[in-house]
């Protein structure tokens, strides 16, 4: 079917018009700005924290760092005066020694004495060290202490020292402060144990030459071809052990017949730390017959 225009008629729309805003759109417009600025404000606030909190953290890391580096300080500074504290000793001990005879018998009281004698205080820029020191006797011990090599430590048959140090350390200002009490263990080359041993076994070894002389202990030529014999034994010993003896006597006449001699070991040129040293031991004997 064909369709067919008709003028003058005009054709209608029937379906419901579309809604049109009315409403106010400047509030609409600030409701859309205040978020936005709310939400900036959140986000600046979150960066300011986080800001705060990267600044925080540094200061603390550089507290922590400070601190650190200070800790590090007193304890370098404590292990300093303790290592003057027994240098301090183990010289104050070689001065003691020097120059000095000890008898064969009681060497070891002896020398013990003079090692407990000392006692040490040393000062510096905020600490102070306070060390004592006794006569000690075992087996090898090694010890931290390296600044004092090679007078470190304990080594069998030599004049150890077991030494005793406390130290308190602050620093200047600071919360830092270091305190400690511990013992190491100190030697002197000295040959202790081998010149005391030889020692009392020469004046022994001697007494015995002279006793089987009996009445001829009066006579000093036979005296002397015994003493001679006596000497030569004993310096060959002293000698395989590094050591130097001497024996020297004198034959009493009337109206005592007797001999009184001296025995003397020596160890030259000990390595202290003043220096070289010599250690001596003596003894001497009356014998009468």
């Amino acid at each position: 079917m064909s369709s067919r225009a008709f003028p003058g008629l005009r054709s209608v729309d029937s379906s419901p018009p579309l809604p049109v805003w009315t409403g106010d759109t400047d509030r609409l417009g600030r409701r859309r700005a205040v978020g936005a600025t709310i939400a900036a404000i959140i986000l600046f606030g979150s960066l300011v924290v986080s800001n705060l909190v990267v600044v925080a953290a540094q200061q603390q890391r550089a507290q922590l760092f400070s601190l650190s580096e200070k800790e590090d300080t007193t304890y370098d500074q404590g292990l300093a005066l303790a290592g003057v504290a027994f240098l301090d000793i183990l010289e104050g001990v070689q001065a003691q020694l020097t120059g000095r005879s000890i008898p064969c018998s009681g060497a070891l009281q002896v020398v013990s004495g003079v090692v407990a004698s000392e006692r040490i205080t040393v000062a510096a820029a905020g600490g102070t060290a306070n060390a004592t020191a006794v006569l000690a006797q075992g087996p090898a011990v090694a010890d931290n202490l390296t600044s004092l090599l090679p007078f470190a430590g304990l080594v069998p048959g030599r004049l150890d020292i077991a030494a005793t140090d406390s130290v308190l350390v602050s620093t200047p200002g600071g919360p830092v402060t270091y305190s400690k009490t511990e013992i190491h263990h100190l030697n002197l080359p000295v040959d202790l144990s081998g010149s005391v041993t030889l020692c009392t076994r020469s004046v022994s070894q001697t007494s015995e030459a002279l006793l089987a002389l009996g009445a001829e202990a009066c006579n000093s030529t036979v005296v002397q071809g015994v003493m001679r014999g006596v000497a030569s034994k004993l310096s060959s010993a002293a000698k395989a052990s590094g050591l130097v003896e001497t024996l020297t006597y004198t034959v009493l006449g009337e109206p005592v017949c007797g001999v009184e001699f001296a025995i003397s070991v020596l160890q030259n040129d000990v390595a202290g730390p003043a220096g070289p040293f010599t250690w001596r031991l003596e003894q001497s004997e009356l014998l009468l017959v």
